[in-house]
C-alpha cells in the first residue's frame, strides 16, 4: 500500500508540469490564469492527503525536516500571513482577483507543494525522472511559442509581435525559458551518456530561444547576470583546468566588452535590430514605460516608509499606488495609470510586507545559495549543482526585479527550492521509508479524503463553476437574454472571489445600460443599473480603498440620471468620488469624473475649481485644459473658454480631434484669431 501511495504521489507531482498547459478561453474568465490556479490547488490538495497517510505509515521517514532553506521559507510565509492580516485590505491579501489568484490562500497550496516535495522525494533517481518529465514539458511550452511566431493568432496570441505560448504573457514565457536554459544545461552536463547529454542539451536551448522570442528585457539582463556567475562559478571551481579557466575569463571579459559596445553603438542599425539586445540597450527610464516602472518603485519605497515593518499587505500595492498616485503616469496614457504591482518582487514585497517580509524574501535565493557553496566548500553538494543552481537563482532574482511571480514560475521556483534542499540537507535526514510500517485502515482514509473532498469543493471547484457563470452572465447581457437572470443565475454558486463577479457585470452593465434604454426598454436598463450600483456598494464594504469601484459606481450613477432624469443617483455619487479623491488626491481621473459629476448637479463654479487643480497638477496634460474650455462653453463664458484654449497652445498643448470636435466654434475662433 505505501508503495502505491508513492507512486501516486509522484505522479500527482507529474500532474503540476502539465498545468502550464492548461487554458480554456470559452469557459473562463481571465482563461490562462484561473483554470491553472483551480488545477495546481486542486493537486497541490491530493498531494496533501497523500503524503498524510504516508506520514501515519511511516512518521519518522515522512516527517518534515526543519533545514535552513525549509525554515527560510517557512519564515516567509509566516510573514505572508501576518502581513495579510494586518494589512490595508486582509480580504484582498487573502483572496486575490481573478486577474492574479495569488492571495495567501493560493500561496499556502505552493508551500504544501514544497513540503511536500522536500519531504517524499528522497532520491537522486526520482530527481532526475521529474526533473525530465519537467523540462519535456516546458520544452513543449517552448514550442508552442515558436509556432506563435509563424502563427500569430495561436493560442489567442491576437497577432502580438511577442508570444506566449499558454501562458499568457510573454514574460512569464521568457521567465520559464530561462528556467529551462539553466536546468537543461546542468542535466545535460550531469549525463554520462552522449544521448541524454544531447537531449538535456536541446531542452536548453529551446529555453534559450524562449528568453529571445519573449522580446522581454527583465528576463535576458537576468539570464545575463546568471550566465555571469555560471561563468564566474566555473572559473574558480575548476582548479584543476587552468586552460578551461583561461578560457572562460576570456569569455567574461569578452562579453562585458561586447556588452559596452552594444551599448556605446546603441543607435546603430545593426544593434538596434538585434533581438532584445536593442531594445535593452536602448531602455530609457526618463520616457514610455521605463519612466513608469521607475515612478511605480519609488511610490513602492514611498509605501514602505509609511509601513515599514509588516507593509500593506500582499496584493495590497495598488491602494499605495492610489495615495502616492503621481501626475505623470497620465503622460503615458490612462493605461500606465493603474499598477497592482510595482513591477519589481523585491520593492512590492518591501511595500506590502514591510521590513520583515522584504528580507525572509531575499532569504528565499540568498539561504540556497549559501548552503550550496557551503555543501561544496565541505564537498558534500557537486560542483554543477552548486554553480547552476546559484545561477538560476540569481538570474531568476533579478529578473523579478523588473516583473513579478505567476502561476508557472512559482511551480518551477518551489519545484527548485525542493530540489536543492535535497542537496543541501544533512545526511542524518536523508533516511529512506521503512520496509515494514503501519497499515492504512478506513479510519485513517475515510477523514482525510472527506475533508479534502469538501475543501477541493469549496474552494477550487465552486468558484470555478461561479467564474464560468459570470462569464456566461456577462455573454447573456451582451446578447440580451434575460440579463438580470443571467446576473441573479451567477450569484447563485458560492465563491470567495463574488467581489470580482460583481465588478464584471457592474462594468458589462456600464457598457450596455444605454443600448437597452435606445433599445426601447428603458425600465430593464434602471433595473440592471440599479442591481449594478447596490452590488458595487457591498464591494466598497469589502474594499473601501478601491478606487476604481468609485469610479464605476459613479459611471452608473451618471448613466441612471440620464435615463430616469433624477439626481438621487448623482448626489450619491458626489460624495463617493469626494471620498475617491481623498484616497488619490492626486490622479486626474478622480478630478475629471468628479467635475462631472458636479456639472449634472449644476455647480459651475466647484466644477472649474476642480479642472483648474488638474490642470495644475501637470500642465501638460492636454485633457484638464479642453475640459475646461468645454465646460466654460455650457456655462456661456465664451471668452473665457477662448482665452483657455489661447493660453493651451501658447503652452504648447496638444489636443486631439476628439476633443476639437467637443470644443467646436471655440476653437475655431482661436484659430480665425
Amino acid at each position: 500500500m505505501q508503495k502505491r501511495l508513492e507512486q501516486v504521489l509522484f505522479s500527482l507531482v507529474v500532474l503540476t508540469f502539465l498545468v502550464p498547459f492548461v487554458v480554456v478561453p470559452s469557459a473562463f474568465i481571465f482563461p490562462f490564469i484561473v483554470p491553472k490556479i483551480i488545477l495546481f490547488r486542486t493537486i497541490a490538495l491530493l498531494m496533501l492527503g497523500t503524503f498524510i497517510l504516508l506520514f501515519k505509515m511511516d512518521r519518522e521517514a515522512y516527517k518534515v525536516r526543519a533545514t535552513p532553506l525549509t525554515l527560510m521559507i517557512l519564515l516567509y510565509f509566516l510573514s505572508f500571513a501576518v502581513s495579510t492580516f494586518l494589512g490595508v485590505d486582509w480580504y484582498k491579501s487573502f483572496w486575490d482577483n481573478h486577474e492574479r489568484m495569488l492571495g495567501f490562500f493560493t500561496l499556502i497550496h505552493y508551500g504544501m507543494y514544497y513540503v511536500v516535495l522536500a519531504s517524499c522525494i528522497k532520491t537522486r533517481e526520482q530527481w532526475r525522472r521529474l526533473l525530465f518529465i519537467l523540462l519535456s514539458t516546458g520544452a513543449l511550452i517552448m514550442v508552442l511559442g515558436i509556432i506563435q511566431i509563424f502563427s500569430p493568432e495561436f493560442l489567442l496570441n491576437r497577432g502580438s509581435d511577442r508570444v506566449s505560448a499558454t501562458l499568457g504573457n510573454a514574460i512569464y514565457l521568457g521567465a520559464y525559458g530561462m528556467f529551462l536554459s539553466f536546468v537543461g544545461f546542468f542535466l545535460a552536463v550531469e549525463e554520462k551518456t552522449f544521448l541524454w547529454k544531447g537531449y538535456f542539451g536541446i531542452v536548453s536551448f529551446l529555453g534559450l530561444v524562449g528568453i529571445f522570442i519573449s522580446g522581454t528585457r527583465g528576463v535576458f539582463l537576468g539570464f545575463l547576470a546568471g550566465l555571469g556567475v555560471l561563468l564566474l562559478g566555473y572559473s574558480i571551481t575548476l582548479s584543476g583546468h587552468k586552460r578551461v579557466r583561461q578560457i572562460l575569463r576570456i569569455v567574461i571579459v569578452g562579453g562585458l566588452l561586447c556588452l559596452v559596445l552594444a551599448f556605446t553603438f546603441r543607435q546603430s542599425p545593426f544593434v538596434m535590430k538585434t533581438p532584445i539586445v536593442g531594445k535593452l540597450v536602448n531602455s530609457s527610464f526618463t520616457s514610455g514605460t521605463g519612466a513608469t516602472r521607475l515612478m511605480a518603485w519609488n511610490i513602492a519605497v514611498e509605501a514602505w516608509q509609511e509601513k515599514p515593518i509588516f507593509g500593506w499587505g500582499p496584493n495590497n500595492y495598488y491602494y499605495a499606488f492610489n495615495k502616492y498616485y503621481r501626475p505623470e503616469f497620465l503622460r503615458s496614457g490612462y493605461g500606465e495609470t493603474w499598477f497592482d504591482n510595482a513591477h519589481n518582487a523585491a520593492l512590492n514585497t518591501l511595500a506590502v510586507q514591510g521590513l520583515f517580509g522584504f528580507l525572509s524574501y531575499l532569504g528565499l535565493f540568498g539561504v540556497p545559495i549559501w548552503y550550496l557553496w557551503k555543501g561544496y566548500r565541505e564537498k558534500k553538494v557537486g560542483v554543477h549543482v552548486s554553480v547552476l543552481g546559484s545561477a538560476f537563482l540569481v538570474s531568476h532574482f533579478v529578473q523579478q526585479l523588473f516583473v513579478f511571480e505567476n502561476p508557472t514560475s512559482y511551480i518551477y521556483f518551489f519545484f527548485f527550492l525542493a530540489f536543492v534542499n535535497w542537496h543541501i540537507r544533512p545526511q542524518a535526514l536523508a533516511r529512506i521509508a521503512n520496509v515494514k510500517s503501519a497499515k492504512l485502515s478506513l479510519s485513517m482514509v475515510a477523514p482525510v479524503s472527506i475533508v479534502l473532498a469538501l475543501i477541493i469543493y469549496a474552494t477550487n471547484i465552486s468558484p470555478a463553476r461561479a467564474n464560468m457563470h459570470s462569464l456566461d452572465a456577462i455573454r447573456g447581457i451582451y446578447a440580451g437574454n434575460d440579463p438580470l437572470g443571467a446576473i441573479e443565475q451567477a450569484y447563485r454558486i458560492p465563491t470567495p472571489h463574488v467581489d470580482d463577479i460583481r465588478l464584471d457585470l457592474a462594468r458589462t452593465v456600464v457598457d450596455t445600460m444605454g443600448q437597452y434604454a435606445k433599445g426601447g426598454n428603458p425600465e430593464l436598463a434602471v433595473k440592471m443599473g440599479k442591481r449594478a450600483f447596490d452590488d458595487l456598494m457591498k464591494n466598497m464594504d469589502i474594499h473601501p480603498y478601491d478606487i476604481r469601484i468609485h469610479l464605476q459606481l459613479t459611471h452608473i450613477a451618471q448613466v441612471l440620471s440620464e435615463i430616469t432624469h433624477n439626481a438621487e443617483y448623482v448626489v450619491k455619487a458626489e460624495v463617493i468620488m469626494e471620498d475617491a479623491l481623498r484616497k488619490s488626491p492626486k490622479r486626474q481621473q478622480v478630478y475629471y469624473s468628479l467635475a462631472g459629476v458636479k456639472f449634472q448637479l449644476g455647480k459651475g463654479e466647484e466644477v472649474v475649481k476642480l479642472l483648474e487643480e488638474s490642470i495644475n497638477l501637470l500642465p501638460d496634460i492636454g485633457e484638464g485644459w479642453w475640459r475646461l474650455a468645454l465646460v466654460y462653453k455650457h456655462l456661456g463664458q465664451t471668452e473665457k473658454a477662448i482665452e483657455l484654449v489661447n493660453r493651451a497652445y501658447a503652452a504648447g498643448i496638444y489636443f486631439d480631434e476628439q476633443s476639437l470636435a467637443l470644443l467646436g466654434d471655440v476653437v475655431s475662433t482661436t484659430i480665425n484669431k
